[in-house]
């Protein structure tokens, strides 16, 4: 499947690909960091998303159908940076298609879902035992584990109720955010088949040996889906690495502390 990316900036390209699964690259908007300084950079809209269609099979949507798709795109040596499942989807590529990544972001992600992901998630309930949003964030967040939405639309109102757990602080920033998002629909077969297919087995850290170029990993301190823990298990699979943890963010690093973010992102440049 040929997908669509939207090109702004200056500099050397750095693909940029979304999280989800089943968001398009307007999750990056309309400040991705301030990347745009340092490069151009290509916005990706994965399949299903965006300006890029839908396959025609609802169950197409696996991480090697992503990581496909991403080498079709990419024509020469680029950077590239995976921000949450972008994240898998990077590792992947990175590993099978080392000659088509001049440095490499992994960003709020992980090689595999562990009992990590338990612990931080627990570790953010406590700490947010006085929120008054937190009763409907996790119960957004079992619906959409359960995949109790009716429809793109529908799927896209219930992450926005959840979001709040991903951030460290839920300030005036992060609303403003979470509302932009909510007004775009999700792709919901993309997120029902990971959820129900892939999250629970998928294990990447055989493949971190194959990836060669040079990686950032970012990490949000208080990150409970991605926490630091799955950034060093990262670090220690890839060879050429480095580990940033960004205090006071959670998942969303490049929304809360968008100007650690852009230096740990461009530290690929030095």
């Amino acid at each position: 499947m040929k997908i669509s990316a939207t090109y702004r900036g200056n500099g050397p390209r750095l693909y940029a690909h979304p999280g989800g699964p089943g968001l398009s690259s307007a999750e990056f908007l309309p400040d991705f960091g301030g990347l745009e300084r340092a490069f151009e950079v290509a916005y990706v809209d994965p399949r299903g998303t965006g300006a890029t269609p839908k396959p025609h099979d609802p169950k197409a949507y696996a991480l090697d159908d992503y990581a496909n798709d991403l080498a079709d795109l990419i024509e020469e040596a680029a950077f590239v940076l995976g921000f949450s499942h972008g994240g898998l989807v990077a590792q992947r590529f990175a590993a099978r298609f080392p000659g088509k990544v001049r440095g490499l972001v992994l960003a709020s992600t992980a090689a595999r879902f562990s009992a990590d992901v338990e612990a931080a998630l627990a570790r953010k309930v406590e700490e947010s035992r006085a929120e008054p949003w937190l009763p409907d964030a996790l119960e957004a967040l079992r619906q959409e584990q359960a995949g109790e939405y009716a429809d793109d639309a529908a799927l896209a109102r219930v992450i926005a109720r959840e979001m709040p757990l991903y951030f460290h602080e839920y300030d005036v920033r992060a609303k403003r955010w979470v509302e932009s998002i909510a007004a775009h629909p999700c792709n919901a077969d993309a997120l029902r088949y990971f959820n129900e297919v892939e999250f629970l087995s998928l294990d990447l850290r055989p493949e971190l040996g194959g990836i060669e170029a040079p990686a950032i990993i970012v990490a949000g301190e208080s990150d409970f889906i991605c926490p630091p823990e799955a950034g060093r298990e990262l670090k220690a699979g890839i060879e050429d690495s480095k580990l940033i943890v960004i205090p006071r963010s959670g998942h969303m690093t490049y929304i809360e502390q968008p100007e650690a973010f852009y230096d740990a992102v461009v530290a690929l440049l030095k």
